[in-house]
């Protein structure tokens, strides 16, 4: 769970597509009352290990999937407290050194 003045997001993971998702859900008045959920990893791999984090009016969501063949990180960001997200983005892994 993240907030941002008097505004609530979560996000958990959930198998009630038959897959391992993950769901977004806020709250704008203090937890009173809560959106519907939206599917934020929204595929047919697994996705685990959400982590969520907001400022201001920005949202922003990590976690691991393997939609590559391979365990990746991703995320998805908001800039309007979670109205809408960008496309999933898979971070980089490899390291220079």
């Amino acid at each position: 769970m993240a907030s941002s003045g008097n505004n609530l997001y979560i996000v958990w993971p959930d198998n009630k597509t038959g897959n391992w998702e993950l769901f977004f859900t806020r709250s704008m008045d203090g937890g009173y009352t809560f959106e519907v959920p939206i599917n934020i990893g929204n595929n047919t791999s697994f996705s685990a290990n959400a982590t969520i984090v907001s400022h201001e009016d920005h949202v922003s969501i990590t976690w691991w999937d393997n939609k590559t063949g391979e365990i990746q990180p991703f995320v998805r960001s908001s800039h309007n407290n979670g109205e809408s997200f960008e496309n999933a983005l898979m971070l980089n892994t490899s390291f220079i050194g």
